[in-house]
């Protein structure tokens, strides 16, 4: 481990990353690495810690040159779908991505992008979303969820990362099992009371999508597909990342942290804790699950392309979960609350986060009241 290791937030991670590429999705200024606006990008749902300590949120503004690229399906290069491809890509002034037709976000080069987060999401290009929905069956789904499935599934799901298009086919997402996306199922296979279906959830993500590439507006799957493309198409050309460490990883989209599985140079030197059952971000849909699967993944495509770097690469062991039972921030009467509130999810949303024994203190204390306003006083034994 080196001497001084580098902290960074995800968002300055993927800032750094970016910085690293041929043509960078955020602008930076002339011969520089430096991001063309002033201030730097904050990571969005830092937003919900805010919130919960009664701090003002406001709306991330990043300064960059977008330039939408859109190529006729005519082309060829379309996708599995054999629709059009539309990217952002940004880069120094009059730097112009591939495709016939291009456009600029705005006239003028530089422009003040705002990327979508969970505020910008519901206050903004929500009532946008369902004033274009047909019918009035749209109005029946919570905001939040329907915006967990875009980023966490349809656009931040790992095998969003391996598409074209930066998003799921509806054919690939309604085939979603439904461990990978519990929220909603596909027509055919929904009840009769079921509170939705994914073709629903698709056609509202079809809307938010066009809704947003219309104000110009972009969000953090669209930067990591970015980067994940350029990855494919020139490989890693930052200094090697030998070790990661990433803590409140309950808080990450499954594609953030295959991300980071990615650009790891050594995946044994790996380390991730978190809680799902603390996750405050929304729009994330994250389970430990989730990750080991990942490490095999990866594990099998090493095998498979027999790829090897300069030094002896070693086999990549798919890590143990460990589960720290032990709670030395609080006494038993909390933790049996929390234990009976978690014990509600693993009952009423199995698919959501990770089934994991109870946490247990050292000391006893009293049980604490739940709801005391306006439902009357529950003790919880």
């Amino acid at each position: 481990m080196p001497e001084e290791p580098l902290f960074l937030t995800l968002s300055d991670f993927l800032v750094m990353v970016d910085g690293t590429l041929s043509t960078p999705f955020l602008a930076r200024r002339p011969g520089s690495t430096e991001l063309a606006c002033a201030s730097v990008m904050r990571d969005s749902r830092l937003d919900d810690h805010a919130e919960s300590s009664d701090t003002a949120l406001r709306l991330d503004e990043v300064d960059f040159r977008a330039v939408v690229e859109e190529e006729d399906e005519e082309n060829g290069h379309g996708g599995e779908e054999g629709g059009g491809r539309e990217t952002i890509a940004g880069g120094p002034p009059g730097r112009r991505g591939g495709g016939k037709r291009r456009r600029a976000a705005r006239a003028g080069g530089a422009t003040t992008q705002r990327m979508v987060d969970f505020r910008a999401f519901c206050e903004e290009l929500w009532p946008a979303i369902l004033r274009k929905a047909p019918g009035p069956g749209a109005r029946m789904y919570n905001v939040a969820v329907i915006y967990e499935e875009i980023t966490s599934r349809i656009k931040g799901s790992p095998a969003a990362a391996l598409s074209t298009r930066g998003h799921l086919s509806l054919e690939d997402y309604v085939a979603l099992g439904r461990k990978q996306a519990g929220n909603f199922d596909a027509a055919e296979r929904a009840g009769r009371h079921a509170c939705g279906t994914r073709q629903d959830a698709y056609r509202l993500f079809e809307l938010y999508e066009a809704e947003k590439q219309q104000r110009g507006w972009f969000d953090l799957p669209d930067l990591i597909h970015h980067i994940w493309r350029a990855l494919d198409r020139e490989g890693w050309r930052g200094a090697p990342l030998e070790a990661i460490f990433a803590d409140e990883v309950q808080d990450m989209t499954p594609l953030e942290l295959k991300l980071m599985l990615r650009l790891s140079n050594n995946k044994n030197r790996m380390f991730v804790s978190g809680d799902t059952c603390q996750t405050i971000a929304r729009g994330v849909g994250f389970r430990f699950q989730d990750l080991t699967t990942f490490f095999y993944e990866a594990e099998h495509a090493l095998q498979t392309t027999g790829h090897h770097r300069d030094r002896e690469e070693l086999a990549i062991a798919v890590p143990r979960v460990q589960q720290l039972k032990i709670n030395y921030r609080t006494h038993n009467g909390v933790l049996c609350t929390a234990n009976a509130v978690v014990e509600l999810l693993q009952h009423f949303f199995p698919e959501s986060i990770d089934r994991l024994a109870p946490e247990r203190g050292f000391f006893q204390g009293p049980v604490r009241v739940v709801g005391e306003e306006g439902w009357g006083r529950v003790r919880v034994r």
